[in-house]
């Protein structure tokens, strides 16, 4: 998967001056705009050749993601691409790392991806979905860090079983959890003191773990899957401002022949 053949230099317009062409936004005829398309559908195809099978880092506001892209791709359909449309943009990445934390696998879709002829030009999505899976070792990494005296363990069928960190074999509980908003609520459904349980009525009040603090609309969703959590992130509209010289730092920093490129996280 690793892309093969990179120029020490990215130019497939042959000249800065068609790059600034075409991100001006200026109203074009067909002619031109078929050039157009084939002006993003090469700006794509660099971009994903660069990236591709390899690791990267993307510096965020709070510390740094490093992942490795496995798939990047677009439909690159000729009328849409003449117009700024690029459509749904899927990507996947694995070995994810993140503020201490490590995901095996994630997987992104962009939705109606396009660009905003503005001063300076803007790249929307609306809606972006991020999928993940929470495997065991990962919720109880988040059990640990966010209920120090509590350790976790997850059933097949999407229960949590919760014991007290320094007794682990004495008292435990059952919970059932979902989220809403930034907060995780385990709603308790029994109790088990060594071998035995009891059920514990509906009306025992869940009980809340504040999550990271997220970005603004995003919404989460938790499935239980065999022994771990498929989590689904929704963020209702994603942009980012991409003038020239932005896109050329992109471009200069996917260049990084030999060693790992370090990006800059610009979305808002």
């Amino acid at each position: 998967m690793t892309p093969a053949g990179r120029s020490s230099r990215w130019d497939p317009f042959g000249s800065v001056e068609m790059l600034a062409s075409l991100w001006s936004g200026r109203p074009m005829s067909t002619a031109i705009g078929t050039s157009f398309e084939a002006g993003y559908r090469t700006l794509f195809e660099t971009i994903r050749n660069r990236i591709l099978g390899r690791p990267v880092t993307i510096r965020l506001e709070r510390g740094a993601l490093r992942m490795t892209v496995t798939e990047f791709q677009a439909p690159m359909e000729l009328r849409s691409l003449s117009v700024g449309q690029l459509g749904e943009v899927q990507i996947a990445a694995e070995d994810i790392h993140w503020n201490g934390y490590t995901l095996q696998r994630a997987h992104a879709v962009l939705h109606n991806v396009h660009l905003r002829p503005t001063a300076p030009p803007v790249m929307v999505a609306a809606p972006v979905e991020v999928s993940v899976e929470l495997t065991p070792e990962v919720v109880d990494e988040l059990f640990t860090r966010f209920v120090p005296r509590v350790t976790g363990q997850l059933s097949a069928d999407g229960s949590a079983t919760l014991h007290w960190a320094a007794h682990p074999g004495v008292v435990s509980v059952e919970a059932i959890p979902h989220i809403d908003g930034s907060t995780l609520w385990l709603r308790p459904r029994a109790i088990i003191v060594r071998e035995r349980r009891w059920a514990l009525p509906r009306r025992v009040p869940p009980y809340p773990i504040r999550l990271p603090k997220l970005p603004n609309g995003l919404k989460l969703e938790l499935t239980p899957r065999g022994d771990g959590f498929h989590v689904i992130g929704t963020l209702p509209e994603w942009n980012v401002e991409v003038p020239r010289g932005r896109l050329e730092k992109l471009l200069d920093q996917l260049d990084a022949a030999g060693r790992q490129p370090v990006l800059t996280w610009w979305g808002r």
